[in-house]
């Protein structure tokens, strides 16, 4: 049981907690420090303060935190009373990662299924390379620190839910082997970009200086390679990694050229977005939730 589970007001808690940011901050008169913290027990998070700090921000990942539940604007908060850092042996940093609601083992066999609808030799070859080389990677890469998909495995889970949206658009005049394949390899970058050994997930210094497009394109480039895929196809795989985002403005360097690019584009943003809504609804009793990108949206399932 997580110990952000049915809190009580004016309770005391302690505990092992992941650190997802902290930060040292002046309190309105100026006169005193304190620090903002925003903590998870690994399901949920929580916003907590201590107050009369006059240190240095804490740099550890995990800390374990002495405190009080009190409540500010009708949502649970911490009174920090003491912490200090956990040490290596009093935790597993797993322990405090969301964990994808499919086993890696269904994920990998949608993956199959999926790739045995490829009927290019090449392709296949391909996506058996990528999960040859990335199968532990895949397998723990989150879709996005926050945003959607912010899960062990979210990054696989959110590029299999594209492949099949996509195969479902499928129509005559679109190539099934380019969309399959490239919806399978479209976020490959960040498994990179994210890093997730510390029990929280984080932007790598590569994620931070390149981000996970022109990561993925490094990475797909060099699997095509392995494989000898021609240069026309790598081109076009190529550009659906780079416009997937659809929009310059939303971080793709260039919008979708080919009928496949805007499929999967599309495809992409429908399973974050949903993706990002069910979230709302299950975290939520109310009937409205805020949703980053949306504003509030209604979240009664009925």
């Amino acid at each position: 049981m997580g110990l952000l589970k049915n809190l009580l007001l004016n309770s005391h808690i302690d505990g092992l907690f992941a650190v997802k940011s902290a930060q040292v901050l002046k309190t309105r008169s100026g006169d005193k420090s304190y620090i903002n913290f925003l903590l998870t027990d690994g399901q949920k998070e929580i916003s907590g303060k201590h107050w009369d700090y006059s240190g240095e921000t804490p740099t550890a990942k995990v800390l374990y935190i002495q405190a009080t539940v009190g409540e500010y604007k009708g949502e649970f908060q911490l009174t920090v009373t003491s912490f200090r850092p956990a040490a290596p042996n009093e935790y597993d940093p797993k322990q405090f990662l969301p964990v994808c609601p499919y086993s890696v083992e269904e994920l990998w066999s949608r993956w199959d299924l999926l790739m045995a609808q490829v009927d290019n030799p090449q392709l296949q070859k391909l996506l058996e390379q990528t999960k040859s080389k990335y199968e532990n990677k895949l397998s723990e890469a989150p879709g996005a620190i926050t945003h959607h998909h912010a899960t062990v495995g979210g990054c696989l889970h959110h590029s299999i839910r594209v492949a099949e949206r996509a195969l479902a658009m499928w129509e005559a005049g679109l190539n099934k082997n380019i969309l399959i394949t490239g919806s399978l390899l479209h976020d490959l970058g960040k498994i990179i970009s994210y890093q997730w050994n510390d029990g929280v997930f984080e932007m790598s210094d590569e994620g931070q200086f390149l981000d996970h497009i022109i990561i993925g394109s490094f990475l797909l480039r060099d699997l095509a390679k392995d494989v000898d895929l021609d240069w026309q196809t790598t081109l076009k795989l190529l550009h659906i990694v780079a416009s997937h985002h659809g929009k310059l403005e939303y971080g793709s360097p260039v919008t979708p050229k080919t009928p496949e690019a805007f499929v999967i584009y599309q495809c992409d943003m429908i399973d974050a977005n949903i993706e990002k809504i069910l979230k709302a609804r299950e975290e939520t009793e109310a009937d409205w939730a805020k949703v980053y990108g949306f504003g509030y949206v209604y979240t009664r399932s009925k």
